[in-house]
């Protein structure tokens, strides 16, 4: 049944093929006639019939053309999506380098507005010639879409599927991280850390945590219930403040400071006279 379906659907594929004058078939011979008018005399005649080929000693090719997205016709504003088919004239306008610029001429199916659309090989792009106007343009961001933009190589993507960390690293360093692949990212590791914990140790570093802080604390109270005075800190000892003491030199009044005893000694003497004193 498999190959049944495939050989009916290659045959198709072929006829469409056939049809649409895209196939050339080895016993054609261009110099006997048409590729079209071959392909008539073995029953493969083209939905459009004879009239896609009437205008091509002019250079016009009846052909289905697809709207490649969505315009407004100029006239009658009316709305055309984008996929909306359209039988076309498709002939050749010029050329960009070795590139051929082609036009296409279609009629809008509600006012009859010609329109003429080109292709632009240098942009790679649609140009509006005549009759309509674009009313969205189709972007596409890496970003938004969850693609990376530039693939990593084989190695690694390996070290990518294995280690989570490498992969969120390497993310961050593209600057692509879109926030399903960075949710993603945690789950795995929230899931390895589950997997790789031991509470055991976890609850042996916790205690020891608490017991260093417990001592400082109680270190702490020690310090604050001791009695305060008021001394101050000497500072530390500076050679420059030595230089500085030994240039002093001090001079002592001996004289005065004689006189200042002697004057110290009768204040403190009594006034009155001990017996046995003379007068």
């Amino acid at each position: 049944a498999p190959r049944a379906v495939a050989a009916m659907h290659q045959a198709i594929t072929l006829n469409a093929s056939r049809a649409d004058a895209f196939y050339y078939p080895p016993d054609w011979d261009p110099s006997k006639g048409s590729l079209d008018a071959f392909q008539r005399k073995k029953g493969f005649e083209h939905h459009l019939g004879k009239s896609r080929v009437r205008q091509l000693n002019q250079g016009i090719l009846v052909i289905r053309f697809e709207m490649p997205f969505h315009t407004r016709c100029l006239k009658c504003e009316n709305r055309i999506a984008k996929g909306v088919r359209f039988n076309a004239n498709k002939k050749k306008v010029g050329k960009y380098h070795s590139t051929s610029i082609w036009e296409f001429e279609m009629r809008c199916t509600t006012c009859a507005n010609l329109f003429k659309i080109r292709t632009d090989p240098e942009n790679s792009e649609y140009v509006m010639a005549e009759g309509l106007r674009k009313v969205q343009t189709d972007t596409w961001d890496a970003a938004e879409a969850g693609s990376m933009g530039e693939l990593p190589d084989q190695e690694t993507r390996g070290k990518m599927e294995v280690d989570p960390m490498f992969k969120l690293d390497y993310n961050s360093k593209k600057k692509v991280v879109p926030e399903k692949i960075r949710k993603s990212d945690l789950r795995e590791l929230y899931a390895m850390s589950k997997d790789r914990e031991d509470e055991y140790a976890l609850n042996a570093n916790l205690r020891r945590t608490f017991r260093t802080m417990k001592k400082e604390e109680l270190a702490r109270e020690a310090e604050e219930a001791r009695p305060k005075n008021f001394s101050f800190p000497l500072a530390e000892e500076d050679p420059a403040d030595a230089v500085e003491a030994r240039r002093v030199q001090f001079t002592t009044d001996h004289a005065k400071i004689g006189a200042a005893l002697r004057r110290q000694a009768k204040v403190a003497e009594s006034i009155f006279v001990k017996k046995g004193q003379a007068k």
